[in-house]
């Protein structure tokens, strides 16, 4: 009984303390190998399967969110990532694009494509290549992650700016929305 206890107790803690991790951003003085460096170019299929490059959005403040099917805290993000993205969809100078990578099982796409249409998410997913080791990994890769949901955002010279990693679950979707909406305004203003 006594190991029950403890092991419960071990699993609350670390249930609590692991959000603390979760959800950090990263600004330039950070040591993040990527931020302040141009993104790497990227051309990628949409669910259309029409070749999306990273290039053909210079000029615009631009959104990544790399994300898989199997992450649950990546879908936990998806709230906020829609209303960020509802608060710029007037904006013709910020893109929004959801990469999504290192899925394994076949028939992934299709997983995909259901999940944007049963939850009616807006989103445009684009999907990752295959990286060295032929896995769905050469974006994550390029881009230094260290895990998913990574967000980048990028500037209109093509410059990452920031870095947000992780979920936290103790932000609302609006606090959430409002921290993305705050970087993505700071960044707009660097270029103007």
């Amino acid at each position: 009984m006594p190991q029950k206890i403890i092991l419960m107790i071990a699993v609350a803690l670390f249930s609590y303390a692991a959000p603390a991790k979760a959800g950090r951003l990263l600004r330039s003085r950070d040591s993040v190998p990527v931020l302040n460096r141009p993104a790497p170019e990227f051309h990628l299929k949409d669910l259309e399967g029409k070749v999306v490059s990273l290039s053909a959005f210079r000029g615009k403040v631009v959104v990544l969110d790399f994300w898989a099917t199997w992450c649950v805290p990546c879908q936990q993000s998806f709230p906020a990532m829609e209303k960020a993205l509802n608060h710029f969809s007037p904006d013709k100078d910020v893109v929004f694009l959801f990469i999504d990578t290192r899925e394994t099982l076949p028939g992934f796409q299709n997983t995909v494509k259901a999940k944007m249409k049963k939850n009616r998410y807006p989103f445009h997913v684009v999907f990752d290549e295959a990286g060295p080791a032929g896995l769905q990994d050469k974006q994550y890769l390029l881009y230094g992650m260290p895990g998913v949901p990574t967000k980048f955002i990028i500037d209109a010279n093509g410059v990452i700016r920031y870095q947000l990693i992780g979920y936290n679950p103790r932000q609302s979707a609006e606090e959430s929305a409002g921290e993305l909406i705050g970087l993505v305004e700071r960044t707009k203003a660097m270029t103007n």
